[in-house]
């Protein structure tokens, strides 16, 4: 991405591994991130600004392409729920009922369709952001975070197929920090006029 993160990384043997080490970030990520070809996040670049000591403005900003420009996401799929005023008690009240051994439920409202897996525009998206990586099961309903070519992310709903994400268009998103990450296991969906009728 840009000449000084290579240079940095260049001067001593090594120093990419011990930064993805320190940053806990995966090494091939990290080795994506200096060769410019995945975009990264806001988040990690200042995490590494502050690491190496190389301004974030050099660090994206210093990009040599003569491609196009990359394009971000258009729609999000996924967009935090806030009930109508008054109406957050019961909402809590409701996911606690349903999903008693949750230990951090939260909860997203579906854009559009996706019908792979069973959602439908404005269902309510239950998931449990406290989970063990290990035990999500084979082939389970997951929240992602997708970064897009243009280093902006969006919030989506996939199936889990370790070490890749699925999503509902059928396109594979690589976990471990590649160009996807895990935020939580999906415990529910939730349907019907008398969730999502006060939903502008």
């Amino acid at each position: 991405m840009s000449q000084a993160l290579r240079d940095w990384v260049s001067a001593e043997r090594g120093r990419a591994a011990r930064m993805a080490d320190e940053l806990g970030l995966s090494r091939p990520y990290v080795s994506n991130l200096v060769n410019g070809s995945k975009p990264g996040s806001v988040d990690v670049w200042r995490r590494i600004s502050e690491y190496t000591g190389i301004p974030a403005s050099e660090l994206i900003g210093g990009a040599e392409t003569d491609e196009p420009e990359p394009q971000g996401f258009s729609e999000p799929q996924l967009t935090a729920f806030h009930p109508p005023t008054g109406q957050t008690a019961h909402l809590r009240t409701a996911v606690r009922a349903l999903f008693p051994d949750a230990k951090n439920p939260t909860v997203l409202i579906a854009r559009g369709h996706q019908p792979t897996f069973g959602v439908l525009d404005r269902d309510l998206i239950i998931y449990e952001q406290k989970f063990d990586h290990g035990a999500i099961p084979a082939n389970g309903l997951v929240i992602a975070q997708i970064l897009s070519d243009a280093g902006t992310a969006r919030t989506t709903i996939g199936r889990l197929a370790a070490p890749w994400i699925i999503g509902h268009d059928a396109t594979v998103r690589g976990t471990d920090g590649l160009d996807a990450s895990i935020l939580g296991v999906v415990l529910g969906v939730l349907r019907g006029t008398a969730m999502t009728s006060h939903i502008g």
